[in-house]
């Protein structure tokens, strides 16, 4: 068998004391360098660990975005039951001046489509015509309703003696094209008790290049028109029948 000798002495010599410690020296030195590669190869591992890691987390979270949580104040009528949302101004939030011009000519255009006061009966015609778009819908059965031949027209229902009055509730945008108002009619004959029903209508409009005569420059200057107007009652209307 062969035997370690310490260095520099001949073999078959056992080593002394100082050659023992020269050896426990040596293999004191390779342990610590074994222990500093190891330490190494895991640091190495742990920093590779981490990184995945990361990266496994922005990629989820690409992949998942975050959700928040508006809170949107409703309006609940108690007869109804209709919602609709409120909109706060104040200084960080603002209505923009086109939406507020589009809701207003909405807004004018039922009331006064929906008004009937005999004794302007041709002014309110020409108005509903210079708002609506002639080859729409809306202008067809405004014309046909208002026909003094037809009977649901309220020149035969209420006559020359009544009128309606419009109470507009609300306006709101459904897209860049449609809006929903909400509103109240107040129908008065002579000799009866005012009877009001509450509706909701539904009207499309675009923004068409009009011919600019005065009286266009005057009363529809950006040219809105009207396509399309659908009326249901929020309640069965308490009077006349459907």
């Amino acid at each position: 068998m062969l035997r370690k000798t310490a260095i520099g002495e001949p073999e078959g010599k056992v080593p002394g004391p100082e050659g023992i410690y020269q050896q426990h020296l040596t293999w004191g030195a390779r342990q610590r360098s074994l222990l500093s590669l190891l330490a190494f190869v895991l640091g190495l591992a742990a920093i590779a660990g981490w990184a995945v890691a990361g990266i496994s987390v922005w990629s989820s979270a690409q992949l998942f975005p975050l959700k928040s949580t508006e809170v949107v104040p409703l309006i609940v009528d108690k007869a109804t039951g209709y919602m609709e949302t409120v909109t706060t101004l104040d200084k960080d939030r603002s209505v923009s001046e086109l939406q507020a011009v589009r809701a207003a000519f909405i807004g004018n255009y039922v009331i006064k489509r929906e008004t009937y006061d005999p004794r302007y009966l041709a002014d309110t015609f020409d108005m509903i015509q210079l708002w609506s778009d002639p080859n729409g819908r809306a202008f067809r059965e405004y014309e046909e309703l208002m026909n003094p031949g037809n009977p649901k027209s309220p020149v035969k229902r209420i006559g020359a003696e009544g009128d309606v009055r419009v109470n507009l509730l609300s306006v709101n945008p459904l897209n860049n094209e449609t809006m929903n108002v909400r509103f109240e009619t107040e129908e008065r004959r002579q000799g009866g008790m005012a009877k009001v029903d509450r509706w909701s209508a539904t009207v499309r409009y675009r923004q068409g290049n009009l011919e600019m005569s005065q009286r266009v420059r005057m009363f529809n200057p950006l040219g809105f028109l009207v396509t399309d107007y659908t009326r249901v009652p929020e309640m069965m209307p308490s009077g006349l029948p459907q």
